[in-house]
């Protein structure tokens, strides 16, 4: 039955990889179609739309060599219009000037005339001379009002003229560039919206690799991080039953191994490294015991039982003697057995072990956090008071505060101690 089970649970299996296998294949079938399918539109549609890019660019050739035709045409136009109002105004002049030389002519006639009237009837013609000098007056003052309007009618037709022909001159400088901008602008139009196309384009293909990419590491994590645990506890059960089962197996593994690494150089060095390293530990226990403070403890251990006995001693005679004296010298008495109590109290501090330890290690501490041992030499007063974080701290603050804590002379070099 449990063969059954077996077969039917591979069976199973396999069908499970066969569809898995089946669905990578639709999808790389697909994706490969789909790929194929875009690059033979990109290449199908290729040479329309270069055909495209070239009609544009030839129409655009096309209008700015119309716009420069036109600008010339416009140019040669106005100038000849310029030089048909100048060759105006001169006709104009001149006819001014005939009428001018006609006009003195008649001058010179009526003159003439009237010299020779005047010379014949001077006597009896006052009033006729009188009449004819105003009207040569008159006619002289509309000649000069005639030429006056003559030349300002000469001026305002050249100032119009050159007003022309530089409204002209503005056309035709200023026209071909503002079309060849309005050319260029549709022409990037044109190309930022064939390189969009494009690029949505060749995106379809980078969009479906990485959806292939995705599928693929999906399917990864699926098929080996989800039974995991389950892998791993399966995996120890057996392992745990294995050795269980057959204890033979873990000697003989255990055999292997230890054979295995006698073989190996790097662990016999393990091996002298730790054997070093014990002997190490064992030559430190070894100083510390032999060091000066240890030394004091022992003295002290080997004299305090002579001293203790001294003092007891010392006390009791005090005592005896005190129990001597009369009773009118009562509080003298007590006030000396105080202050022997307090002597043998200080001598008994002073001797002890402990607080002697303690001190010591005081002294070791950093005089700024007393937190630290001191490992930092400071120079050139050479006073070891400091540890690494404070002086650090105190390098920091400016050059005319960096002193020694001690004797306040300024640091110049740091040196660490290690004790």
């Amino acid at each position: 039955m449990d063969l059954v089970f077996l077969v039917i649970n591979g069976m199973g299996i396999v069908l499970d990889l066969l569809v898995i296998l089946l669905d990578i294949n639709f999808f790389l079938v697909s994706s490969f179609l789909s790929i194929l399918i875009w690059l033979l539109a990109f290449v199908y549609n290729l040479p329309s739309a270069t055909v495209a890019c070239l009609g544009q660019f030839w129409n655009g050739i096309l209008v700015v060599v119309l716009c420069i035709l036109e600008a010339l045409y416009y140019l040669t136009l106005g100038s000849v219009h310029a030089v048909l109002n100048l060759l105006r105004g001169l006709c104009s002049s001149m006819e001014s000037l005939k009428v001018l030389g006609h006009l003195f002519t008649h001058l010179g006639l009526r003159s003439k005339e009237i010299m020779h009237r005047g010379f014949w009837n001077l006597i009896g013609s006052g009033q006729t001379l009188l009449r004819q000098m105003c009207e040569v007056c008159a006619i002289a003052m509309s000649l000069v009002a005639y030429f006056i309007n003559s030349i300002i009618n000469i001026c305002l037709i050249g100032t119009q003229n050159l007003f022309a022909v530089g409204l002209a001159l503005w056309d035709t400088i200023v026209g071909p560039f503002l079309r060849i901008t309005d050319l260029l602008v549709a022409f990037l139009a044109r190309l930022s919206s064939s390189a969009i196309a494009t690029a949505i384009l060749l995106w379809t293909p980078c969009q479906l690799a990485v959806d292939l990419l995705a599928s693929v590491s999906k399917l990864l994590i699926n098929v080996l991080f989800v039974n995991l645990y389950g892998m791993v506890l399966l995996s120890a059960i057996l392992v745990i039953s294995i050795f269980i089962l057959n204890p033979q197996l873990t000697w003989t593994l255990a055999n292997q191994v230890a054979d295995y690494l006698n073989t190996m150089p790097s662990y016999h060095r393990l091996l002298r490294d730790m054997q070093r390293l014990y002997h190490i530990m064992l030559l430190s226990l070894e100083m510390l015991l032999s060091s000066h403070t240890w030394r004091r403890l022992a003295d002290w251990e080997r004299a305090g039982g002579a001293a203790v006995a001294q003092r007891l001693t010392r006390m009791d005679n005090d005592l005896g003697t005190a129990t001597q004296q009369p009773q009118g010298e009562g509080p003298s008495a007590s006030q000396a057995k105080t202050a022997k109590k307090e002597q043998l109290n200080a001598l008994d501090e002073d001797n002890d072990p402990w607080r002697l330890l303690k001190e010591q290690e005081d002294r070791k501490k950093c005089v700024i956090c007393q937190d630290q041992t001191k490992t930092v030499l400071l120079l050139p007063c050479r006073h070891l008071c400091l540890c690494q974080e404070c002086t650090e701290i105190l390098l920091q603050q400016a050059i005319y505060q960096r002193n020694c804590p001690l004797c306040r002379q300024m640091i110049l070099q740091t040196l660490n101690v290690y004790l």
